[in-house]
């Protein structure tokens, strides 16, 4: 997702793949199949192209996180305790931005 992410526009598998260092780079085959999973999950839109298909993300960096941190919150019987230790590990720049948010 990060390469998706970090993208100026689609990328074909190919060019995911090669977002990965080159000591670490996966299988084209790895790639795809992450990338048809994600499409699965609604997580990536993949569109016809020329070489095959094209990904991007359906949805931006931070859409994705919050969505993620609200399910993850979804699933906690004392929300109260989560959100205080959440806020209480949070960096002083990340604590103020969290109130510039809640203030609107």
């Amino acid at each position: 997702m990060a390469a998706l992410w970090r993208a100026d526009g689609p990328l074909t598998s190919a060019e995911v793949r090669d977002a990965f260092p080159e000591a670490h780079r996966p299988a084209l085959t790895t790639i795809l199949t992450v990338l048809s999973r994600l499409e699965d999950k609604e997580r990536v839109i993949r569109e016809p192209h020329a070489s095959g298909a094209t990904f991007a993300p359906a949805a931006a960096e931070s859409a994705d996180a919050a969505e993620s941190m609200a399910h993850v919150l979804d699933g906690v019987a004392d929300r109260q305790a989560a959100l205080a230790r959440f806020a209480g590990a949070l960096a002083p720049e990340d604590v103020a931005a969290l109130r510039r948010a809640l203030d609107g």
